[in-house]
């Protein structure tokens, strides 16, 4: 399978991935794993706030597991969002990949269908 097709298949298992709601202070967390991955956080009414991925490096590390439980120690402005505390109202699903070019292209064309008006500009350049 090409680059192309192998992404189009990865896309299409990020988005029908299960969703897990963001701990409360004090919960644990479910289901992130330390691989290597792409993950989408959603809002409470299913808007894409952010797609991200973990970059990797040369020791297997927490990967997703951090990636993702970054998000939740500010309070963020979102655009298009406002300032949105992702504890106990919003949603991250994933996808595992392990080649860092697939992640890469995998993010940036989640990006583009999610969430295209943070593609390209520094957060804090969006209307």
């Amino acid at each position: 399978m090409g680059d192309e097709a192998t992404i189009k298949a990865l896309y299409q298992q990020l988005v029908s991935a299960p969703q897990y709601k963001f701990p409360k202070t004090r919960e644990r967390w479910t289901a992130i794993p330390t691989t290597e991955g792409v993950y989408v956080i959603r809002d409470s009414e299913e808007g894409v706030l952010y797609v991200g991925r973990t970059l990797g490096g040369a020791k297997p590390g927490p990967g997703l597991r951090r990636r993702i439980a970054n998000h939740t120690g500010v309070r963020a402005d979102w655009p298009g969002h406002g300032v949105a505390d992702l504890r106990g109202t919003c949603t991250y699903q994933f996808v595992e990949v392990d080649n860092p070019r697939q992640r890469a292209l995998l993010e940036a064309l989640a990006t583009g269908l999610l969430c295209p008006r943070r593609l390209g500009v520094g957060s804090r350049d969006i209307d």
